[in-house]
C-alpha cells in the first residue's frame, strides 16, 4: 500500500485505485474533492495524486494498475452447448378429476 499526503488530506493507492485515509486538521487544509475515509477519490483527482507520490519518492511500479486477465482464451474457448428443453403441448381437452 502506497501512502501520499495529498495538500493536507492523506491518501492511499490500492488495486489500482486511490482512497481516502484521513482529512486534514483546519478547515482551511482541507480540500473539496476529499471523498471520506476508505472511500474511492473520484478520478479528477488520479493524475495529481500520481505525480505527487513520484514527487515523494514513491517506485513507478508500485502505482502501476494491475492489468486484466487475458480475456482472449475466454472468448476462443468453446462452450458446451445447452440442451433446449420441449415445451409440453397444451391439450384442447378438459380432464375431470
Amino acid at each position: 500500500m502506497v501512502k501520499v499526503v495529498y495538500g493536507a488530506d492523506s491518501y492511499y493507492f490500492q488495486d489500482g485505485n486511490w482512497y481516502g485515509l484521513s482529512r486534514g486538521r483546519t478547515r482551511t487544509d482541507k480540500s473539496s474533492v476529499y471523498p471520506g475515509n476508505n472511500t474511492r477519490a473520484p478520478l479528477c483527482v488520479f493524475p495529481d495524486l500520481r505525480k505527487t507520490a513520484l514527487s515523494q519518492g514513491v517506485d513507478p511500479a508500485l502505482l502501476a494498475r494491475p492489468k486484466p486477465d487475458d480475456l482472449e482464451d475466454e472468448i476462443t474457448e468453446e462452450k458446451p452447448k445447452s440442451r433446449k428443453s420441449r415445451r409440453a403441448k397444451k391439450k384442447n381437452s378438459i380432464s375431470i378429476f
